[in-house]
């Protein structure tokens, strides 16, 4: 989803450049939407994209900061509602608050930890409940998609790269 969201963020700077009005912005915000439902810190990676679009926009307008970022922020307040709502919605459902988030029910030695290594990264990796390619399927969708991905786009996967290292630090 990290993937599918950067690249939906450059999609919209190519498309804004370009002078084409597009879905490119609904596809980025349904990207951060996915991103945001698997892990909670990642509520930060949607501002940050329309920060960046709000300074790209700025950068190619001559028009006043306050208006540039005005427009721009009417076009990402809608999908970051939904998004919100729909995480306070499942939570609600799936924990009884829209607040918590899940963390309040981990527990390692519950959840294949157990201290080995060894013994540990297969529960976490192809475990029916926890496992990696149960609740991430999508990743397995896109492994084998990632070197043409990488050889056609060179500048794209080196921006998702650093990206990626810089938010995870």
């Amino acid at each position: 989803f990290f993937a599918w969201a950067v690249t939906g963020f450059l999609d919209v700077l190519d498309e804004r450049r370009a002078g084409a009005r597009g879905w490119a912005i609904a596809r980025m915000w349904a990207a951060c939407a996915a991103l945001f439902l698997t892990k909670v810190s990642y509520v930060f990676i949607g501002p940050l994209f329309a920060i960046g679009l709000m300074v790209d926009r700025k950068q190619r307008e001559d028009a006043p900061w306050w208006r540039a970022m005005c427009e721009e922020a009417v076009r990402h307040i809608v999908p970051a509602a939904l998004m919100m709502a729909a995480w306070a919605t499942l939570n609600w459902i799936k924990f009884g608050s829209p607040l918590l988030t899940g963390y309040h029910v981990w527990n390692a030695s519950h959840h294949g930890l157990n201290g080995s290594l060894l013994d540990s990264l297969p529960k976490l990796l192809f475990s029916a409940q926890w496992g990696l390619v149960v609740c991430f399927p999508m990743l397995a969708l896109a492994l084998p998609f990632m070197w043409p991905w990488l050889r056609s786009k060179p500048v794209r996967f080196g921006t998702l790269v650093g990206i990626g290292v810089v938010y995870s630090l």
